[in-house]
């Protein structure tokens, strides 16, 4: 499949990125900082990587990734909505300049390069699945904006999947738990694990599989899928 995944470069991102690519996929990446680690991995994968260095926030790099991928590949099959930012801090502490970032990020940003994806979508009648947070179904103290973004995110792929399935264009969200990531490197987790029964965090690479399941489920849309451990229970 020819596929374009935002924020490529780090976390569950990354992991996503050279699963599908060792899986035998085509794929478009777009990435912000990591240039060391876009360069290593277009190395390793010479003929089915391109990578667009932008911000989603940033309607050029946008319109610049879509393009590519469809000049490189000839179609577009799937759009995976994965870059996002956390902001933590009690709701009164956060800057409305942070909270404006995330909004930007979180819900524009996805929603501009989902508008710029659709028509290639429509003709490849392909899928689009957006990566979420467990947050955007429970809700998070101390994360009250970035919670409010994912919800956001989830009622997309809702209206969504109703509005481009009668086209054949499948939308689905992934609402992963605690992830190891770098997003999670300042946080005191161990309290959060005992709460999780499976009593660990989950890794990247199991977000990654999940992906590549939902690349062959021709009969599944508009649905969210929590992969927590069981937290959410």
């Amino acid at each position: 499949m020819n596929i374009i995944l935002t924020g490529g470069t780090r976390g569950i991102g990354y992991d996503t990125t050279m699963y599908l690519l060792e899986s035998g996929h085509n794929l478009a990446i777009n990435y912000i900082n990591n240039d060391a680690i876009a360069e290593d991995i277009k190395n390793k994968f010479p003929n089915n990587f391109i990578y667009i260095k932008g911000s989603i926030t940033d309607d050029f790099a946008n319109k610049k990734l879509v393009d590519t991928a469809l000049y490189t590949f000839g179609s577009i099959d799937c759009l995976i909505n994965n870059a996002g930012i956390s902001l933590f801090g009690l709701m009164t502490n956060n800057s409305k300049e942070d909270i404006n970032k995330s909004i930007n990020t979180n819900i524009i940003g996805t929603i501009n390069i989902t508008q710029l994806a659709i028509p290639h979508l429509l003709n490849s009648q392909g899928q689009i699945i957006n990566i979420s947070s467990i947050w955007g179904h429970k809700g998070a103290s101390c994360e009250t904006i970035y919670a409010m973004t994912k919800g956001a995110i989830n009622q997309m792929t809702t209206s969504l999947a109703r509005e481009l399935g009668p086209s054949g264009v499948r939308v689905n969200t992934i609402s992963p738990g605690l992830i190891n990531t770098h997003m999670n490197d300042d946080l005191e987790l161990k309290d959060f694990i005992e709460e999780i029964p499976l009593k660990r965090m989950g890794e990247g690479i199991e977000i990654a599989r999940l992906i590549q399941f939902l690349l062959n489920s021709t009969y599944i849309n508009g649905t969210n899928i929590i992969i927590d451990g069981g937290y959410a229970i």
